[in-house]
């Protein structure tokens, strides 16, 4: 495991301070936010609460919109017919396992899953980044994502962490590793978040890109079956349907679904030709939204010229299967798991002038988008 880590002693406690630095100057602002800044006291009407009836308080600010369905996930397990099915376990366990050490307060459990996490992603991509490009690529690559405009997320009861530390962890033992560990990561993937399984697919075309590579990929397709396996189990013995995650999809304004795969050229009528473009941000339509869409089709060229194949098909794969099969919804929150996105931006950008400024205006628009969402206005 320590392989896996910064080659410098010095970059993992950096990484680390800067972590918990963003993560205290996080606390503060959403305490800020809610003091001076008005509370979507309608949002939190409509909006699924765990417990139900919560009085407005500090408290909100920390556990909005999905917070919300991993506390019910995390106390009361899954259950028939309830919208909360749609996430999936890995990051709710971790948060239930933790309160047992936090004498059951899950909101406390759910804050320290999300930084031990996503403190551990970064240490690991770094690792990983290192080892396939060198030292600098890597710095920038790990500064960039954490200074992302959604990247508060990691911060929040929200499983980007988790699955962030999990998909570095996969494509690292996919290099590094062996049949057992290869195996066992991708099977946490596929407990993650649906996106995880999608990587049956992107392993596969790589697979027949590069058949010599069967030891490498083929653990991991198995372990990424095995992992989805055991979800179905979950969902099956906890309410009574092996579906029953796709059904809670329903309950969710956010028109998510694989049917939406069938119809491509309505997709693409519906978000890009017979759209208001007039609608800077909301729910299902969304400018902001699409601007951050536009620039990853950009990018997806100059990505499959700079990455390795498996990185590229990974991002083409869980990045188009995730935009088709909704509107483009939570899309800037979704680039979060896009991390090759971000090593492309690292080798692309070479002047520190750039790279400064990216930092500071992208993390201006963090801190907006972080008080807009603890104040539970809809952002991602």
């Amino acid at each position: 495991m320590l392989n896996m880590i910064p080659n410098r002693t010095s970059d993992g406690r950096l990484i680390i301070a800067v972590m918990l630095l963003v993560k205290i100057l996080t606390v503060i602002f959403i305490i800020i936010g809610f003091k001076l800044l008005p509370f979507c006291n309608e949002c939190q009407a409509v909006n699924f609460l765990s417990p139900s009836n919560q009085p407005v308080s500090l408290m909100s600010s920390f556990t909005t919109w999905d917070a919300q369905h991993y506390i019910q996930v995390a106390t009361r397990w899954y259950q028939p017919n309830h919208p909360s099915n749609a996430f999936f376990p890995l990051f709710p366990t971790f948060i239930a396992l933790s309160s047992q050490l936090l004498f059951g307060n899950v909101i406390i459990a759910g804050f320290l899953v999300s930084t031990v996490t996503s403190i551990a992603a970064m240490l690991v991509l770094f690792g990983l980044v290192e080892r396939i490009f060198n030292r600098d690529v890597a710095w920038k690559t790990v500064l960039l994502l954490i200074t992302f405009p959604t990247a508060f997320y990691f911060h929040l009861i929200y499983s980007e962490g988790t699955f962030l530390l999990i998909i570095a962890l996969a494509f690292w033992w996919l290099r590094f590793g062996n049949i057992f560990t290869r195996t066992m990561g991708h099977t946490l993937l596929s407990l993650s978040r649906p996106q995880g399984v999608l990587l049956i697919l992107s392993h596969g075309i790589a697979l027949l890109c590069n058949p010599k590579q069967w030891r490498r990929f083929l653990p991991a397709i198995a372990g990424l079956g095995l992992g989805y396996l055991l979800y179905m189990l979950i969902m099956y013995f906890s309410t009574g349907s092996l579906l029953s995650g796709l059904a809670a999809q329903a309950y969710f304004a956010t028109n998510n679904g694989l049917d939406n795969l069938l119809h491509p050229l309505h997709w693409l009528t519906r978000n890009f030709i017979f759209y208001d473009w007039t609608v800077l941000h909301g729910i299902t339509q969304s400018l902001f939204n699409r601007v951050f869409f536009f620039g990853f089709m950009l990018a997806l060229p100059f990505l499959y010229r700079s990455v390795d194949r498996d990185l590229f098909w990974y991002t083409a794969i869980v990045a188009g299967v995730t935009a088709v099969s909704g509107d483009l919804v939570s899309w800037p929150r979704y680039m979060l798991m896009l991390f090759p996105v971000f090593i492309l931006l690292a080798l692309k950008i070479k002047k520190r002038y750039i790279l400064v400024t990216w930092g500071i205006v992208s993390g201006l628009l963090q801190i907006c988008l972080l008080l807009a969402h603890t104040q539970n206005f809809w952002v991602a």
